[in-house]
C-alpha cells in the first residue's frame, strides 16, 4: 500500500510490479486486503494481501506464475489476472 483514500471504509492505493517489470495499481477497500487496522495515521508504505489463486506456471524457468485476484479485485485498467515473478509472492495456505 502506497496511499491511504478516503475514511469510509477507507480505500489503499497498492502498486507492485508485474513478471516483466510494468507497474500494477489497484485502488480497493482495506478490508478487502486485510484485517489490520489501517489508516491515515498508518505509516506507508506498508505490505498488504491481495487475496487470489495461482492459475499456472509458466515458461520453462518456471519463475512466472499467473495470478488471479479473488473477490473482483482489478487493476486499474480492469484486469484480475497478473502475471507475476514466483520471488515476488507470498503464499499463505
Amino acid at each position: 500500500m502506497v496511499d491511504y483514500i478516503d475514511n469510509q471504509p477507507g480505500f489503499a492505493k497498492c502498486m507492485f510490479q508485474n513478471g516483466f517489470g510494468d507497474e500494477i495499481i489497484i485502488y480497493e477497500k482495506i478490508p478487502v486486503l486485510t484485517t489490520r487496522l489501517i489508516n491515515q495515521e498508518t505509516p506507508l508504505p506498508t505490505t498488504l494481501d491481495l487475496p487470489g489463486f495461482i492459475d499456472s506456471v509458466e515458461y520453462e524457468t518456471k519463475t512466472i506464475l499467473n495470478f488471479t485476484t479473488d473477490h473482483n479485485i482489478e487493476d486499474n485498467c480492469g484486469n484480475n489476472h497478473f502475471m507475476i515473478k514466483k520471488e515476488d509472492l507470498i503464499i499463505h495456505t
